[in-house]
C-alpha cells in the first residue's frame, strides 16, 4: 500500500512543503507524521527547502529516506517493526534527529583561520618496550647434563638448540638435542645416543619482568641408538637404532637483560619405548623409562 500527503504551511503561501510518502505500511497517519516532524524540526525546516519523507515498512525492518530541495537526500534503517502503539511519533522523531545530525547541527563551513599564534604541539606518547611488545622470541644453545636408563641411571652430556617465541605470557618451544651416555661392562662399554626434535606449548609468569619462571610440557620425537664399544680382545660388537616418543617436561627460571637471556631449567621426561640390548655373560641393557637432568642456555632474545 503506498499513500502520501503534501502539506505547507497556511501561515505564509511560499513556505517548504512536506510530503509524507508510505510504502507496504498500514494504519499509519502521514498527517500526523508531518505535523510531529514539522515541530520538531520548528524553524530548522525553511533552510531545508521542499522535503519529501519515504517510509518503507517490512517484517522486521523499516527504511526511512527524507529528500531535500536543497541537502539532497539521506536515508536510515530502523530495526524495527511498526507494529506498535506512537508508530507516527518514532518516525517523526526519527526523522527529526536524521535531518538535524545530518544537515542543520554539523558543520558545513570551515573555521576561519585563527590570527593567534597555533598552540604548541602536544608530545607524542611514549610507551616502554614491554607495553608495545606483542611477541618475543629467544633463541639458545643449551648445554646439560642427563642422567637416562641404560640398564641403570647414568649420567653424560646433553647439547642442544632451542628456540621460543612468546605472545604475552603464552608461548612455543622448538628445539633439537642430542644426549649421550656410556656405561662401562665387563666385555666393553656401552653407549645410548638420543637426538630429539621437541615441539610442545610454554607458560611463563611474567612478560615484562627481567626474571620470570617458565614450564613447557610437550612430546618429543626421538631417534634412540645403543652400540657397544670400546670392545674387549675378541669381542665384537653391534649397534641397534629405533625411533621412539619421549614424553618431556621442563621447569626453567630465565632473566633476561637486553637483547640477551640466560635459563636455567631442571628436565625430565619419560622414553615411552627404547632399545633392548644384551651383552654375553652379562644383563639385558634397556634404554627405556624415566630421565632427569639439568640444562644451562644462553642465547639472544627479541
Amino acid at each position: 500500500m503506498t499513500a502520501s500527503v503534501g502539506l505547507a504551511s497556511p501561515a505564509l503561501a511560499d513556505a517548504p512543503s512536506i510530503v509524507v510518502e508510505v510504502h507496504q505500511c498500514s494504519d499509519l497517519d502521514t498527517s500526523r507524521i508531518r505535523a510531529l516532524y514539522a515541530l520538531e524540526l520548528g524553524k530548522a525546516a525553511d533552510r531545508l527547502g521542499d522535503e519529501t519523507i519515504a517510509v518503507t515498512c517490512g517484517s522486521t525492518e523499516t527504511r526511512l529516506k527524507v529528500e531535500s530541495s536543497r541537502m539532497g537526500w539521506i536515508e536510515r534503517v530502523l530495526r524495527t517493526p511498526l507494529d506498535r502503539e506512537e508508530a507516527e511519533r518514532i518516525l517523526a522523531l526519527a526523522a527529526a534527529q536524521l535531518v538535524l545530525a545530518a544537515w542543520v547541527e554539523a558543520p558545513r563551513d570551515p573555521p576561519a583561520a585563527s590570527t593567534s599564534a597555533p598552540p604548541p604541539a602536544a608530545p607524542e606518547p611514549t610507551f616502554s618496550l614491554s607495553a608495545r611488545a606483542v611477541a618475543t622470541v629467544n633463541v639458545e644453545i643449551d648445554v646439560g647434563i642427563h642422567a637416562r636408563p641404560l640398564g641403570k641411571l647414568v649420567m653424560g652430556p646433553a647439547l642442544g638448540l632451542s628456540g621460543m617465541a612468546w605472545r604475552g605470557a603464552w608461548g612455543a618451544l622448538l628445539g633439537v638435542g642430542v644426549d649421550r651416555v656410556t656405561s662401562a661392562r665387563p666385555l666393553g662399554n656401552v653407549e645410548l645416543l638420543v637426538g630429539e626434535l621437541e615441539l610442545s606449548p610454554a607458560w611463563r609468569s611474567s612478560s615484562d619482568r627481567p626474571l620470570s619462571l617458565e614450564l613447557s610440557v610437550g612430546p618429543a620425537l626421538a631417534f634412540v641408538r645403543l652400540r657397544g664399544i670400546d670392545p674387549a680382545a675378541s669381542v665384537r660388537t653391534a649397534a641397534i637404532s629405533t625411533i621412539a616418543l619421549d614424553a618431556k617436561a621442563r621447569a626453567a627460571l630465565r632473566y633476561r637483560w637486553g637483547a640477551f637471556s640466560l635459563r636455567a631449567a631442571l628436565d625430565g621426561g619419560y622414553l615411552v619405548s627404547g632399545v633392548e640390548g644384551i651383552v654375553s655373560t652379562d644383563a639385558t641393557v634397556v634404554a627405556r623409562g624415566a630421565w632427569a637432568g639439568i640444562t644451562v642456555s644462553g642465547g639472544a632474545a627479541w
